[in-house]
């Protein structure tokens, strides 16, 4: 079974230190859910009300130009409402929190590959690892939340099949995620457009998808 998209959303508040956003509908158990923050200042670990257990994918990563981002994911989510809360360090910064919810992983230890770039104006990233298979989830994130950004609104590339983007004022701050079932193994590598030579952080992680048991027929001779 490949991964899917069922639900995301994202949104920015200007000088908090935590934001929180709700799924517009009730979230399905055992998906996966993925937890995207992008903040000026170091983020901390994503929270949310539905007693989920939240691991970390990607720790907070970037600089004073471009920004931080980190990803945090649940394995396997509790059906129901769920409302989730970004945290940064510092409570003047503009907080960016993006949701995901995702079908067909697994529910233990999904993480595959993982790939950052602190701070470039060359908006591309892949995993450093090449383990992924076809089906995986791959989630990329792109933010421009420090001294570099322009406030441009970022564009998914042409293989995400849904994607996510939040847009400050001019000047300020900018985040984009966006995803795709994985259609080839190896390197993963997702790209964005419109940074118009901002720094950005970026974030690439993929998650395993759940194998297809195949089925074997026997055929009985009389």
């Amino acid at each position: 079974m490949s991964a899917a998209y069922v639900q995301s959303r994202s949104v920015r508040t200007g000088g908090v230190s935590s934001t929180t956003l709700a799924f517009t509908s009730s979230v399905t158990a055992n998906d996966l859910l993925v937890y995207g923050t992008c903040s000026y200042n170091t983020v901390n670990a994503a929270t949310d009300n539905n007693s989920n257990i939240i691991a970390n994918a990607i720790p907070s990563t970037g600089g004073t130009v471009g920004g931080f981002a980190r990803f945090d994911y649940v394995a396997a989510s509790n059906s129901g409402p769920t409302t989730v809360t970004g945290n940064v360090t510092g409570s003047q910064s503009a907080l960016l929190l993006h949701i995901w919810e995702i079908s067909g992983c697994v529910t233990s230890s999904p993480v595959r590959d993982t790939g950052t770039v602190a701070n470039s104006t060359t908006a591309s990233v892949s995993t450093s690892g090449a383990t992924t298979a076809i089906g995986d989830a791959v989630i990329a994130l792109f933010g421009g939340a420090g001294t570099g950004s322009n406030g441009n609104a970022l564009t998914a590339d042409g293989t995400a099949l849904k994607s996510e983007v939040t847009t400050g004022p001019a000047g300020s701050d900018e985040c984009l995620t966006e995803f795709r079932s994985a259609t080839a193994s190896g390197t993963q590598t997702f790209t964005c457009t419109g940074s118009a030579g901002d720094n950005l952080v970026q974030l690439i992680a993929t998650f395993i998808g759940t194998a297809v048991t195949p089925t074997f027929l026997i055929n009985v001779w009389n």
